[in-house]
């Protein structure tokens, strides 16, 4: 690896963990954590999806989704709905504390996402855009592995 991209990769991860922590530090305010409120979101995306769906799309182990699923049922931002075709079948919805925290959450992330890009123009939002876009075609191109189940959201 040459300097340069040394540098990249090196700021590239220095901007990945100081917007987890923006993000996290902003979520703060709703009682939920960050990966929280991504689940939130994927429930809203995926209405009366079963937990195995909702793994399957997140890229999570079923184990981690349910602990997830645990607390934000216990905590009344989801609730389990019986699948009218199959009555062993619980589907995931958002209750109405769900959707509120969910239009908070939505205003959050776009706040931050907003903040980073704050002194970029159009035409550098754009050239950056297409480099990531070829950077992740590289990876997937390469021989690093695919996606690797994560243990919680």
């Amino acid at each position: 690896m040459n300097a340069i991209d040394h540098e990249l990769a090196e700021k590239f991860r220095r901007l990945s963990v100081q917007h987890r922590r923006a993000l996290d530090q902003a979520s703060l305010k709703t009682g939920l954590c960050r990966s929280q409120h991504h689940l939130l979101m994927s429930v809203s995306r995926m209405r009366l999806s079963s937990q195995k769906e909702l793994a399957a799309r997140l890229d999570l182990t079923p184990a981690a989704v349910t602990q997830s699923l645990k607390k934000l049922e216990k905590g009344g931002y989801v609730r389990r709905v019986t699948d009218p075709s199959d009555n062993r079948c619980h589907q995931i919805d958002l209750s109405e504390k769900g959707e509120a925290v969910l239009r908070q959450s939505i205003e959050i992330f776009h706040r931050v996402d907003t903040e980073m890009f704050a002194h970029c123009s159009a035409e550098e939002k754009q050239i950056l855009l297409r480099c990531l876009d070829k950077m992740y075609e590289s990876l997937l191109a390469g021989n690093v592995p695919a996606g690797s189940k994560e243990e919680t959201p």
